[in-house]
């Protein structure tokens, strides 16, 4: 079974304390704060919240569960027929062309 992920809120003086947590930050925002803190979303494990609170260099924040999260979005995802009579439009390539001569 997988393992729950959260979305945390990091803040770091330097990115390289990073280096031994699996932080996905893929299109996570990031910023440098005027102290000179990194500011950095990231998505990690359940392994990782305990190791990274652990380090005293780093301060965390959970934001949410990205496990429950996705379940939730994917269930607001339409898959009926959104059509009123249930027949799909053809593409414009497809249809029929009415001549008038």
């Amino acid at each position: 079974m997988e393992s729950a992920r959260y979305r945390v809120l990091l803040r770091v003086k330097d990115a390289s304390e990073l280096a031994t947590i699996e932080a996905d930050t893929g299109c996570m925002p990031r910023r440098r704060l005027e102290d000179g803190t990194l500011e950095i979303v990231a998505e990690i494990d359940a392994d990782a919240i305990k190791k990274l609170k652990r380090k005293r260099t780093v301060q965390m924040e959970v934001l949410a569960n990205a496990t429950e999260e996705g379940k939730r979005s994917a269930g607001e995802v339409s898959r009926g027929n959104r059509y009123a009579d249930g027949k799909l439009p053809k593409p414009l390539g497809l249809r029929e062309v009415r001549r008038v001569d």
